[in-house]
């Protein structure tokens, strides 16, 4: 059975990976401006230990993030380079 993007051609399958990379890396970027601890998340993986430590962090962030999605990220911890209108509050 083929997937759904089976048929697709090289250009459009790529368009759809970068829609999927940018959203990836807007998550990240919520993620960033709300923990400050993800923010300096710089550890050299070099065992499976380091690898689950890593993921168990970020999965705590975003099980808090999940928790909080109600509440406003305040001005002063959004990043210079992101801007305000892109994480507005949900309504």
């Amino acid at each position: 059975m083929k997937g759904q993007n089976a048929n697709l051609s090289g250009d459009r399958k790529y368009t759809k990976l970068v829609k999927v990379q940018i959203k990836s890396e807007h998550c990240i970027g919520l993620l960033k401006a709300r923990f400050q601890h993800v923010q300096g998340l710089r550890q050299v993986i070099s065992s499976k230990r380091d690898l689950a430590l890593i993921l168990q962090m970020i999965m705590c962030a975003c099980i808090l993030h999940s928790l909080l999605i109600d509440h406003a990220i305040p001005q002063d911890c959004m990043d210079d380079n992101m801007e305000a209108e892109e994480y507005e509050e949900p309504e």
